[in-house]
């Protein structure tokens, strides 16, 4: 329904002037309000973390929407991590709230994999009497409103949707027993922009909600984007706590990457709003309108595309950070996702830059990766970040540094600042200069994404002396890592790895003393041949390799030509140094190949690329996953006008023996199509032809052409055309004469263990195959075939 201006502000004036109890922060003191997690279901999974010096008591409540509670408590030592999900206290099925309460803050997210194609990463939402859902597409998606009521008594909850100018254009009200969860979906709305959740209790005032809200079947405003079947839960955030400025701590746009930005004005009145995309070294990024300034009408907002909004030039990729600041409270977040992929996660604003954080991390290859950005806002001072990698029990694997230098931004995978980091654990970071950051973890391919959010760590949590060693490093083509090189080690302890997705390589719990790493790979020259570390008390971090390429070289290729205009074709290449990156270059483009092994390749030609006759440079590149390569030289492949028809050809001797002829001989080659630049082949190799007529020609054909029984092809190719059909000339095998045995006369032996006796066998024209020395003439007694050993052409 639409709302007048006036009942419109007197709205949202109670919204912001309400208080609101505190949500557990980074850092705080005193026990923290509980951590509530709405829409849970038996797929999600909770992690908690003690990050704190002394032991503390963590209880999991599960509430059913019924109010039906399931609880289990844990006493969680200082450095250690658990996870916990419905089966933990006997649920095979579930649906509702997962709320955690601790007497110390906690680090704790939860994580919703209900498929192989989608996910998103949870974290504890905040009651509250008036709550923002800070991006709510409802025009060109569904959204789910999860609502959990933590009081005593029955709330009356309204989820308002409002209009990009402020306007209400609906609502749905619903009420809500204590302890019971619910929620509300809502069908995608023309004109919907964002939510508004507010609450009543039906007899003594107002009473705070927990709530979130899941975005499906998204479709993004940005160019050539697909609709999403990745889903991103989005916490609801109390509208008391909006400021006038804040950061958004990540975006990027451009190759195959989007950001939409959303930024809604929480005042009774208009406000212009600045927003500046920051680059990574923390000048603003090119754009004829960076920075943009938004004029937003009350209580209303604007959601634009990154690029639009600042009307960036350009294609490549971009990554930075983006601050808003207005006159009145306001909330922003940003919506990221691959353009051709349907990947989708939701990043809140932050108002704070921070120094102690842990980053929670689970189970996983790297076909997923993790993505961090760390934003140095300080223009007068470096930021030096340590990092400690912790498994779940609480032990130190292993430490790193780096430094965010000042007014600048860092962002890297995982893999590139800390490759050790994997498996169930957590990162504790510490900086000495406060820091605005964020991650994005999700598959390589593209198909989901999620949010991963710096959370609490206290300042006086010191890890514990690492206990084992490892030795880490990397193998890269430039920048790139590259996968499945073989590492082999030697020392105290002899292992052997493969580099991982994303290039590195890990040896754990490695005892003291000196060990030498050595690559093996197949296809690549690598630098350095060999590295020497030593292990005393600490890890051996970038023992880093990188790849170069041998050449592949190109022997033949099978068709080696077709007609102009034919239909897309197969073709076989053969060759040496082929490499499982190899692709094919038709003139100068890359075809679709597939390898076969290191000696052969096939590649497919499409029709459009047969358009035009001529002769072709066909070469193939050994590819790196930078993009760098090494290329063969170049064979010719003919895409040419119809072929010449061979019909007959006459004149060779009679009968044609192999390895019997001692001298060249000429043969009649009859046919139509001919030219005088027409060109006799035998088993593809050019012999001297002459022209005779436009169906007749004469060739040339060398004893070394019929040394072999079988058949030797004979084809005809005319300029800028592919070869006849050949003509299949059988070359036989010769007979042989035999003149004597020896011995020619035998006594026959009766005894059962007589030894075989041995014949010597003389005469003429006994064959053996020049290219296939086991094949040659046998000795048949009676008609059976006799073991043989051939001597010469005139012994066996």
């Amino acid at each position: 329904m639409e709302c007048s201006i006036s009942s419109r502000r007197f709205f949202f004036v109670l919204i912001l002037f309400l208080s609101l109890t505190t949500v557990p922060g980074l850092s705080q003191s005193g026990p923290p309000a509980p951590y509530y997690f709405p829409g849970a279901n038996v797929n999600t999974d909770v992690v908690i973390a003690n990050i704190n010096t002394q032991s503390v008591t963590v209880t999991v409540a599960f509430y059913q929407t019924t109010g039906e509670l399931n609880s289990t408590t844990i006493l969680l030592e200082p450095g250690k991590q658990t996870r916990l999900n419905p089966t933990s206290v006997g649920l095979t099925t579930f649906a509702g709230t997962i709320v955690v309460t601790s007497g110390l803050p906690v680090a704790v997210s939860a994580s919703v994999f209900p498929g192989d194609t989608s996910f998103d990463f949870v974290y504890p939402s905040q009651p509250g009497t008036e709550l923002l859902v800070p991006f709510a597409p409802l025009d060109t998606a569904s959204i789910d409103v999860n609502l959990f009521n933590p009081g005593i008594e029955q709330a009356q909850v309204s989820v308002v949707m409002l209009k990009d100018d402020g306007n209400i254009q609906s609502s749905s009200t619903t009420t809500l027993d204590p302890s019971h969860s619910t929620t509300v979906s809502l069908a995608a709305t023309p004109n919907t922009t964002h939510l508004v959740i507010r609450t009543a209790s039906l007899f003594t005032g107002d009473r705070p909600v927990a709530a979130n809200a899941v975005i499906r079947s998204y479709s993004p405003s940005a160019s050539g984007a697909v609709l999403r079947t990745d889903f991103a839960v989005v916490t609801a955030l109390p509208i008391s706590n909006a400021s006038m400025a804040t950061t958004l701590p990540y975006f990027a746009t451009g190759s195959d990457y989007f950001t939409i930005v959303l930024v809604t004005n929480l005042t009774n009145s208009s406000q212009t709003v600045s927003i500046t995309a920051k680059a990574l070294d923390g000048t603003n990024v090119s754009g004829t309108n960076n920075p943009a300034s938004v004029s937003i009408p009350a209580f209303g907002s604007t959601r634009q595309v990154v690029s639009s909004l600042f009307n960036l030039s350009g294609t490549g990729l971009t990554t930075g950070s983006i601050t808003v600041g207005g006159t009145g409270p306001l909330y922003a977040a940003a919506a990221i996702g691959n353009v051709s992929e349907p990947s989708l996660a939701v990043l809140p604003d932050e108002s704070q830059p921070i120094t102690t954080f842990a980053y929670q991390l689970r189970r996983q290859g790297r076909e997923f990766f993790t993505g961090l950005s760390f934003r140095n806002s300080t223009a007068d001072r470096d930021a030096n970040l340590t990092m400690w990698f912790l498994n779940d029990s609480g032990a130190a694997i292993s430490t790193a540094s780096t430094v965010i230098p000042r007014s600048q931004q860092l962002d890297q995978t995982l893999a590139e600042l800390f490759p050790e980091a994997q498996g169930n654990g957590y990162i504790l970071m510490r900086s000495d200069v406060p820091l605005f950051t964020v991650g994005l973890e999700g598959p390589a391919n593209g198909s989901a994404l999620g949010p991963r959010q710096p959370l609490f760590a206290s300042p006086n949590f010191a890890p514990p002396p690492q206990q084992t060693f490892l030795a880490v490093g990397t193998v890269r083509d430039q920048a790139v890592g590259v996968p499945g090189i073989a590492i082999r080690l030697s020392g105290p302890v002899s292992a052997s790895t493969l580099s991982d997705a994303a290039g590195t390589f890990v040896f754990n719990d490695l005892p003291p003393g000196t060990y030498t790493l050595t690559p093996i790979p197949i296809g690549y020259t690598i630098s350095p041949a060999v590295r020497t570390f030593t292990i005393a008390n600490s890890n051996s971090r970038n023992n880093d390799f990188t790849i170069g390429f041998i050449p592949p070289t190109l022997t033949s290729v099978t068709p080696d030509g077709v007609v102009v205009n034919s239909e897309t074709t197969v073709i076989t290449i053969q060759g040496t140094n082929f490499i499982a990156s190899s692709i094919a270059v038709f003139e100068d483009s890359e075809i679709p190949t597939t390898f076969i092994s290191d000696t052969q390749l096939t590649a497919v030609l499409d029709k459009s690329l047969l358009r035009t006759s001529g002769q072709v440079a066909l070469s193939v590149r050994n590819k790196g996953p930078a993009g760098d390569f090494a290329q063969s030289a170049p064979i010719a492949f003919i895409v040419g006008n119809p072929p010449p028809i061979l019909l007959t050809v006459t004149g060779q001797p009679n009968p044609l023996l192999a390895g019997n002829v001692t001298a060249q001989f000429t043969v009649t080659v009859t046919g139509s199509g001919f030219t005088p630049a027409s060109q006799v082949s035998v088993n593809g190799a050019g012999r001297p032809t002459t022209f005779l007529s436009a169906t007749e020609l004469q060739a040339t054909i060398l004893p070394s052409d019929v040394m072999t029984a079988g058949f030797v092809l004979i084809t005809v190719q005319n300029p800028l055309s592919v070869s006849s059909a050949p003509f299949q000339l059988p070359v036989l095998y010769p007979v042989p004469r035999l003149t004597s045995i020896s011995p020619n006369v035998i006594v026959a032996p009766v005894a059962i263990d007589a030894q075989p006796l041995q014949l010597t066998a003389n005469g003429a024209g006994f064959f053996q195959d020049p290219n296939q020395p086991t094949v040659f003439a046998t000795v048949v007694v009676d008609g059976t075939p006799v073991l043989t050993q051939f001597v010469s052409t005139t012994q066996l």
